[in-house]
């Protein structure tokens, strides 16, 4: 009859092991579907963007900016191809995020968030909107701000 302790003994740690094994994977998934959940910010697009053009990829690039933007990227691929290498020169040399401010404002839809970003001496303000869940660089809104001293972000 002392089998029968044992027998119990070992079907509780089999089970204890198997509720482990299964706290385990739920642990695992968790971390899984938070991570996957996680969206990516506005600087997270910027370096994706200077990867991209560094890598010469171009349809990852555009993928980096709003669809307004797209039809500029093209005329500026365009003047590329045609030898006009120094517009080709974006991240060729070392980019760093050197702010991000993000605006919250009633007047915009979409959010925006200003990013500067430097290449050597040279700084620029990208403004990005929050266009279908993800960040996108918006071209327009970006010379906007340069020329007219912020008027496409602070109305």
């Amino acid at each position: 009859m002392q089998d029968a302790p044992q027998a119990r003994d070992e079907r509780l740690d089999g089970s204890r092991a198997h509720a482990w094994r299964c706290l385990r994977a739920l642990a695992v998934a968790s971390l899984v579907w938070v991570s996957a959940c996680a969206l990516p910010g506005p600087e997270d697009v910027v370096n994706r963007a200077v990867q991209a053009a560094s890598d010469g990829d171009r349809e990852a690039f555009a993928e980096c900016f709003t669809a307004r933007s797209r039809p500029v990227l093209e005329v500026w691929w365009s003047a590329v191809d045609q030898g006009r290498p120094e517009l080709g020169a974006l991240a060729a040399g070392d980019v760093r995020i050197s702010g991000i401010r993000r605006v919250q404002s009633r007047d915009f839809d979409p959010e925006r968030a200003v990013v500067t970003v430097e290449e050597g001496s040279d700084a620029m303000r990208l403004v990005l909107h929050h266009v279908g869940g993800m960040w996108r660089i918006d071209l327009l809104d970006t010379e906007r701000s340069g020329r007219g001293g912020g008027s496409a972000i602070e109305r």
